[in-house]
C-alpha cells in the first residue's frame, strides 16, 4: 500500500498513525513514535527480477508469516518459510534460490557472498514502533514524561534520515562486493499483490477496507 517511505511517514505521522497508538496502548505499552526500518528487496542467484514473471519458479525464502508469504506467492515466487538463521547455508546449498530483506541485512549477512543479483523491488515497507511499558510510563512524573515523548518525536526524522542514508551507502557497497543492481517494476508488483487486500478485508473487516482507502488516498 505505500509507495514509498515518504508515503509512509505522512501516514504514520498523521490521524492514522493517532489510531494505530490508541489500538496498541489498550495493550499495556505507550506508543511513542514511529522509526523506519527500510524497504525490502530481492535478492537471487538466477536472474534479475524486473517484473513478477522473472519471479516463476524462484523458491524465495520469507519469515514465516502468513501475509508476508502471501505477498511473494502474489508476486509470482514460489515462497519458503525459514528462520533468518537457516537463510545463508540455504542458499548456499540451493535450497533456494533467494531472499527478500532491507539492504542493512543483505549486507550484514553477507547474502552478497551467495546471489548475484539484487532487484530493488521495495515490495514492504518496515516501521518500528518505539513503545514503552505503559506500567513504568505511568510512574514517570509528567516532566519527564514529556522529555521522552519530545525526544523521541524529535529524533524520528535523524533516524528516518539515517536509514535512507544508509541505504544508499549499502547499495554501492553491495555493488562493489559484485552483486549486479537492478530497477524493477514496482508498478507491476504492486498490481500483483491487489488480492491482499480482499484477503484483509474477509479477515478484519470493513475497518480494514476502510483503512486501505484512507492510505491510498494519503499523499
Amino acid at each position: 500500500m505505500f509507495r514509498d517511505s515518504q508515503h509512509s511517514y505522512k501516514v504514520f505521522d498523521g490521524p492514522m498513525g493517532n489510531e494505530v497508538r490508541a489500538l496498541v496502548e489498550k495493550h499495556g505499552v505507550k506508543l511513542l513514535g514511529y522509526y523506519e526500518a527500510g524497504l525490502r528487496h530481492i535478492t537471487n542467484n538466477v536472474r534479475p527480477v524486473k517484473t513478477p514473471a522473472d519471479l516463476k519458479g524462484l523458491k524465495i525464502r520469507t519469515p514465516q508469516a502468513k501475509y508476508h508469504l502471501n505477498t511473494l506467492k502474489y508476486m509470482g515466487a514460489n515462497p519458503v518459510a525459514m528462520s533468518f538463521g537457516e537463510l545463508y547455508t540455504a542458499m548456499q546449498q540451493k535450497v533456494v534460490d533467494g531472499q527478500e530483506n532491507p539492504l542493512s541485512n543483505i549486507y550484514t549477512a553477507k547474502f552478497y557472498e551467495v546471489n548475484k543479483y539484487l532487484s530493488l523491488t521495495g515490495h514492504l515497507h518496515l516501521t518500528h514502533m518505539v513503545m514503552y511499558s505503559a506500567k513504568l510510563w505511568d510512574q514517570l512524573p509528567a516532566d519527564l514524561q514529556k522529555v521522552v515523548r519530545d525526544s523521541v518525536i524529535e529524533s524520528q526524522e535523524t533516524q528516518r534520515k539515517k536509514v535512507r542514508d544508509d541505504d544508499e551507502r549499502l547499495l554501492n557497497e553491495v555493488k562493489a562486493k559484485g552483486m549486479l543492481v537492478n530497477d524493477a517494476d514496482r508498478g507491476a508488483f504492486r498490481t500483483s499483490v491487489l488480492p491482499l487486500r480482499e484477503e484483509a478485508v474477509k479477515e478484519f473487516g470493513p475497518k480494514a477496507k476502510e483503512w486501505i482507502e484512507r492510505i491510498e488516498a494519503t499523499k
